[in-house]
């Protein structure tokens, strides 16, 4: 299936291939730091380690691999215990709201989609009186909870929490900072899928004149603006406008990360292939596939060129 992203602040690098890591790396080290802080009880000094531990262990062993679920499950656990914590100190204050929105994006992540949203009402509650509403860390979590509303196809209601986080960060930071524009890529996703696409196009295309003016015309921010953008004209079966913009976010995807199984290079090789596929164009499907099969798993080993075998025992009969 095709995979336009708008979840920006939920995407995790997926590991194909396992690379071979010294017995002192980053992740080996700081899996034996949170572990001794975590089975001693010492969980808000695991959490942050926890947190550094988990993309590291995505890259080195995948996202859906035991030791990756075992880091989420343990900062899960140490989160709750921290919460628990501050409910018996009668706390209602703001480290409660961010442990609050971290448990709830590690229920999102493990699917657990019944169990964020209240845990993110809570955190918007104690934002909206310790904070405000027009803070950046409220805006933050409302961006949270309407990704959450996005994925169970709550679209609608999506839109109404993007565009008010949309409206606190264009108070704060002006109308063309770098956030203003990461809401406006959600609140098109938002838009095309409820089939407003008039709506969409201008959301899309007003991030993208942000990014490019603010970032660059090469910065990975443009990517999942590129691809949600040529998502709206998938849905609506204009192929033809789709590909540039999934070919612009392949190129600056292979610029920043390379040929590799980075979840940008991978969306945009998917994206083009379905493209092709839906186009009938079989011989650009096929090179963009062989790619994509280069970019997952690397190249092949090359054939040694030896002479002929020598056989120094006798067959076994």
């Amino acid at each position: 299936m095709v995979r336009f992203f708008s979840l920006l602040t939920l995407v995790f690098s997926i590991g194909f291939v396992e690379p071979v890591f010294a017995i002192d790396d980053p992740y080996t080290r700081l899996d034996e730091q949170a572990n001794v802080l975590f089975n001693s009880g010492r969980y808000a000094e695991a959490i942050p380690l926890l947190e550094k531990l988990i993309p590291l262990a995505e890259k080195k062993f995948g996202a859906s691999h035991e030791t990756t679920e075992k880091a989420l499950n343990q900062l899960s656990e140490a989160l709750k215990h921290e919460i628990d914590v501050a409910k018996s100190q009668g706390r209602e204050d703001v480290p409660l709201a961010q442990i609050l929105t971290k448990l709830a994006r590690i229920c999102q992540i493990q699917g657990n989609l019944a169990e964020a949203e209240p845990l993110y009402k809570h955190a918007l509650s104690i934002l909206e009186v310790a904070e405000g509403v027009d803070s950046g860390l409220f805006a933050q979590t409302l961006n949270n909870l309407a990704l959450l509303y996005g994925t169970v196809g709550r679209s609608a209601e999506a839109t109404t929490l993007f565009r008010q986080a949309l409206a606190v960060y264009e108070q704060l930071y002006g109308p063309a900072h770098k956030d203003v524009a990461l809401t406006l890529i959600n609140i098109g996703a938002a838009y095309r899928d409820q089939a407003k696409f008039e709506e969409a196009e201008a959301s899309f295309k007003r991030a993208l004149e942000i990014l490019e003016k603010k970032l660059g015309v090469n910065d990975p921010y443009l990517i999942p603006a590129l691809n949600n953008y040529s998502g709206l004209y998938f849905a609506q079966a204009k192929f033809a406008e789709a590909e540039p913009l999934v070919q612009r976010a392949l190129k600056i995807a292979e610029k920043n990360y390379g040929l590799t199984n980075h979840p940008d290079v991978l969306t945009s090789l998917d994206n083009l292939e379905w493209i092709y596929a839906k186009m009938g164009r079989t011989e650009e499907l096929t090179k963009v596939q062989e790619k994509t099969k280069l970019a997952r798993f690397g190249p092949e080993p090359a054939l040694a060129i030896t002479g002929p075998s020598v056989t120094t025992q006798a067959p076994i009969p």
